[in-house]
C-alpha cells in the first residue's frame, strides 16, 4: 500500500459528502430546551462512523480505527425539540496518520446551519493501538476523483 506524506486536498480531488437526518427528540434537549451540546458531539461520531463504516470494507476495519484528537464546535443557532436536522460530514485534509472531517448541522424548515465543526482524526493500527499513516487507498474513499493533473 502506498503512504501519503502530503496534504491531499488538492491531488485527491473534492471531499465527498456524507449526510444523516436527525429528528431532535426530548431526550436530546438540555434545561433551556435546546439541544444540549453532548448530543451534538454524538451526533458528529455517529455521522463519522457511519461514513467510514459506508465506505470501507471489512477488512479495512479489522486493520484499522480511529480515535479523536480533537474537537471544535460553533454553535450558530439553537435546535428544538422536532426539529428535522441534517448532520453532514467530509474529510477536508489527510496528512500523515491525521485526517481533518468538517461537519455542518442545518435545520430542514429553514435551511439554517444550527452547527458548524472539525474533528481531527488519528488513524490507528488496530493490533498495536499505535499510529499509522493514512493510506493513500483509504485517502481516495473519501475524496472525489480530481480532473486536474498534479505532477508529484
Amino acid at each position: 500500500m502506498n503512504s501519503v506524506s502530503l496534504p491531499l486536498t488538492a491531488k485527491a480531488g473534492m471531499p465527498k459528502r456524507f449526510q444523516q437526518p436527525w429528528v431532535v427528540v426530548s431526550e436530546d434537549l438540555d434545561d433551556m430546551h435546546h439541544v444540549n451540546n453532548v448530543c451534538y458531539l454524538q451526533r458528529l461520531q455517529d455521522v463519522a462512523v457511519a461514513h467510514w463504516l459506508a465506505v470501507t470494507t471489512p477488512a479495512l476495519r479489522a486493520a484499522y480505527v480511529w480515535v479523536a484528537r480533537r474537537h471544535v464546535l460553533d454553535y450558530l443557532v439553537p435546535a428544538f425539540l422536532g426539529d428535522d436536522l441534517w448532520v453532514e460530514t467530509q474529510v477536508s485534509r489527510c496528512h500523515g496518520a491525521v485526517c481533518s472531517r468538517d461537519y455542518r448541522v442545518t435545520r430542514s424548515g429553514d435551511g439554517k446551519t444550527v452547527l458548524v465543526a472539525q474533528t481531527e482524526w488519528c488513524l490507528l493500527d488496530k493490533q498495536s493501538l499505535r499510529p499509522k499513516r493514512i493510506p493513500e487507498s483509504i485517502v481516495n474513499l473519501f475524496f472525489q476523483a480530481s480532473l486536474i493533473q498534479v505532477d508529484d
